[in-house]
């Protein structure tokens, strides 16, 4: 019989844990358990459970707390220094930026083993001593924390994070990260996730990843917008020489009525241009207040062209510009109010981008329904891989529904009929679009 090294989320009764607590209350439940994963599991049950669980060969961890109590969270996490001696992997989510929970994990980080440690995944912060211990852990390979950074007062070694492949910072503190990068001399790092207020930060950011060739090595980055910070030509200027990345994602936050996202058909061009093993692509949050016509298919054409891997896609596009003119092309002077020039027709080399799943923001589609499959067609023309598309916030469900719902007629098709040729004429009666 193969022993259980993995129990899951099941929530055994209060009866239940009186029980056990009684029958294990000298010795580990399972003596050879090596991993533990739990996730959505009240704090309550997991409070009680894993001082039974904890092994002396205990190597892998992953909690996921459900509720957000640091009371009932913070003696989890004290249980598993017990068997900090054998981890290798370590994964607490969700995290609270308070001094108890950073005392916690900082005392756990500094209890593991530092020849076996290669994961420390949490979402809280930790000490300057731990933070200090974790940069020179020889074998640590993924390092992520969350919430304020102490301030270093020593200077750092000449060398930290020898083998670090993967890092994600969402923290406070940018002067002490800016000091580590400037020290990071791993080989193997591949993807650096840096979350921190952006603004006039980026430029300096930037520069200290170059110091130590770290832009030539970074897949992943995020960016929050600082206060004041206007999404332009000129801010995203610095993220051009980042050519390897294959995730970027720009968060905002439009209050007022006021949009900061001011990026044009040419500026997105530039920037997918620039980054073309892009798999992931989030260019702002929808806000209510996108309603420029600034963004045509222009962007889509170049996003479908240039970005060969990309999977998901999130942005602001003018969907109205795009069904108006792609109509006004079939049908010229059909519109009795003015509309934008009819679009470039959309080059054939575009159908290679395996875009799955987009995400625009909130603009109206005219024509009612029938907007939204023309909408939808010219989707499918650049992404013919389209499942699905999504709008935020949902003002109008009815173009949502047309475009999806013609989106999966197109996959049923393809898929029923992918032997029997291809269309060269289609003719949607109802809506007049012709398209060949």
């Amino acid at each position: 019989m193969r022993a259980i090294t993995e129990p899951r989320a099941f929530l055994p009764s209060q009866d239940a844990i009186r029980l056990l607590t009684a029958r294990f209350s000298t010795q580990p439940m399972l003596p050879l358990l090596r991993s533990l994963r739990w996730l959505f599991v009240p704090s309550t049950r997991l409070q009680s459970c894993v001082p039974l669980l904890v092994s002396p060969h205990l190597a892998h961890v992953r909690l996921h707390f459900a509720d957000k109590s640091p009371e009932r969270c913070i003696p989890v996490i004290n249980t598993l220094i017990e068997a900090a001696g054998s981890l290798e992997s370590v994964e607490i989510t969700p995290g609270f930026d308070r001094p108890e929970m950073q005392d916690a994990v900082s005392k756990l980080l500094l209890s593991c083993n530092p020849n076996l440690l290669h994961k420390f995944c949490v979402a809280s912060p930790i000490s300057k001593s731990a933070l200090l211990h974790a940069a020179q852990l020889p074998e640590l390979q993924e390092f992520s924390i969350r919430g304020s950074t102490p301030g270093l007062t020593d200077p750092l070694p000449l060398t930290i994070f020898p083998s670090l492949r993967t890092i994600l910072i969402s923290t406070g503190g940018l002067p002490t990260w800016l000091e580590i990068f400037r020290h990071i001399q791993s080989k193997h790092l591949r993807d650096l996730s840096v979350d921190f207020e952006a603004g006039d930060n980026l430029p300096t950011i930037l520069t200290h990843l170059q110091y130590s060739g770290i832009h030539r090595m970074l897949t992943g980055l995020r960016l929050f917008h600082g206060e004041g910070w206007i999404i332009d030509r000129v801010s995203i200027a610095p993220l051009l020489v980042l050519g390897e990345l294959t995730s970027l994602a720009i968060f905002t936050d439009c209050e007022d009525g006021q949009c900061i996202f001011l990026l044009s058909d040419k500026d997105i061009e530039r920037l997918v241009k620039a980054m073309p093993k892009l798999r992931a692509l989030s260019l702002g949050l929808p806000c209510p207040a996108q309603m420029r016509d600034d963004l045509t298919v222009k962007s889509l054409v170049a996003i479908a062209k240039h970005c060969k891997a990309l999977e998901s896609l999130e942005m602001h596009v003018n969907c109205e510009s795009i069904v108006t003119s792609t109509y006004e092309r079939e049908f010229p002077g059909l519109f009795d109010f003015d509309t934008k020039a009819p679009s470039e027709e959309i080059p054939s080399e575009c159908g290679g981008c395996p875009l799955r799943a987009a995400i625009f923001g909130s603009c109206p589609i005219p024509l009612d329904e029938g907007g939204g499959i023309i909408f939808a067609l010219t989707l499918l023309r650049l992404f013919p891989r389209l499942s699905q598309v999504q709008w935020l916030p949902f003002d109008d469900l009815v173009p949502c529904l047309s475009v999806n719902a013609t989106i999966a007629d197109y996959n049923l098709v393809r898929r029923n009929l992918a032997g029997l040729g291809e269309f060269m004429y289609i003719h949607f009666c109802d809506i007049g679009l012709m398209i060949t």
